[in-house]
């Protein structure tokens, strides 16, 4: 009986060990960086991030006074956007996903492009955004 106890808690034990060990695998670069810019047709950029894994790139346009932003990924002065339009449209308290490939190009570090809809209109917008997506 004693080797039965014993053998039972070896392998819970293991099991233990193993369950705590599988989620390493799994991190990645989507811890999320306020931006605040005053926006303009130009673009307005963040500081560069690098990139762990090839999953979109996450913005939230938290407040501002556009109505609509354009977003875009770029990896060094690269536009490295998937979409047909090479921008996706946020909305104000909208969070937007930007497939990129940017993993590949530039050692991986991308940053954060917004432009104004309106070519007249220009205002401040913040919110935050990350390389990489959960």
């Amino acid at each position: 009986m004693f080797k039965f106890v014993k053998m039972i808690s070896a392998i819970l034990c293991v099991a233990l060990v193993m369950s705590m060990t599988a989620v390493v695998g799994f991190a990645n670069n989507h811890t999320d960086t306020r931006w605040d810019f005053f926006v303009t047709n130009a673009d307005s950029k963040t500081e560069e991030r690098q990139k762990v894994d090839s999953s979109p790139m996450y913005v939230k346009y938290e407040s501002g006074q556009h109505d609509v932003l354009h977003t875009a990924c770029y990896a060094g002065k690269q536009n490295v956007t998937t979409t047909a339009e090479h921008y996706v449209p946020v909305s104000r308290y909208q969070e937007v996903f930007v497939p990129n490939y940017g993993l590949s190009m530039n050692g991986g570090l991308v940053s954060a492009h917004f432009s104004s809809v309106s070519l007249t209109k220009l205002g401040s917008a913040s919110g935050l955004w990350s390389p990489d997506s959960v």
